[in-house]
Parts: C-alpha cells; sequence; structure tokens
C-alpha cells in the first residue's frame, strides 16, 4: 500500500499578527539603510537595477561590443548573445540564462 506524502508544515507565524504597521516600510532615506540588510525579505532592495546600469557602464567603456545603451538612450541592446551568456551574465548575476535575464528586464518595464 502507497501511502501519499505528509502535508506541508503550516508557514510560522509573524510576530505581531503578520499584519504590517506604518512603522515596517524600507525607508531609502535612512543613513543605514544601504549598508543594513533586514530579516524580512520585502525590506531588501533589489539589486538588479543596479547591477544593470554597471554592467551597461563597463560596457560602454570597453566600446560596447557586447552589450550596450541604444543610441536614444531607452533601451539597451545585446550585440553578442553567446558572449553576453557566457561571460557577461556571470560575472554580474549568480546565472547564466538569457530567460532570466530578459524577465528581469520585463518587471523593470523594458519592452522587447
Amino acid at each position: 500500500m502507497v501511502l501519499p506524502p505528509p502535508p506541508p508544515p503550516p508557514p510560522p507565524k509573524k510576530a505581531g499578527g503578520g499584519k504590517r504597521s506604518e512603522t515596517d516600510t524600507y525607508d531609502s532615506s535612512s543613513p543605514t539603510a544601504s549598508t543594513t540588510t533586514s530579516t524580512k525579505k520585502w525590506a531588501r532592495p533589489n539589486k538588479f537595477p543596479t547591477k544593470l546600469l554597471e554592467m551597461l557602464n563597463t560596457g560602454e567603456e570597453e566600446g560596447g561590443r557586447v552589450v550596450a545603451w541604444t543610441k536614444e538612450g531607452d533601451g539597451i541592446h545585446i550585440r553578442d548573445v553567446p558572449t553576453f551568456v557566457s561571460d557577461v551574465l556571470p560575472t554580474y548575476f549568480r546565472h547564466s540564462n538569457i530567460n532570466s535575464f530578459q524577465r528581469q528586464l520585463l518587471l523593470y518595464g523594458f519592452a522587447r
């Protein structure tokens, strides 16, 4: 007889009933906001925009042969996809998956 797997454990209860108060928000103007990391997932700033800007600025310094801003400056152009995937993505991100990179761009308002 085969038994079904046990149900997953319930999520841990948050202190204070799990409700956010007005004082629980992330304040980017705080002097320690960029140096401390809260244990709450929603309080951590996303590093993707910073890494993207750093990657594009470095790419322009190298002549933009792999990735660069468009002429209008409102988008990016990946000129050499194989090199971008094998060399650039792993340098700035924890993956070398072009689809994951495109998904992140879409989340930040870029269009294809």
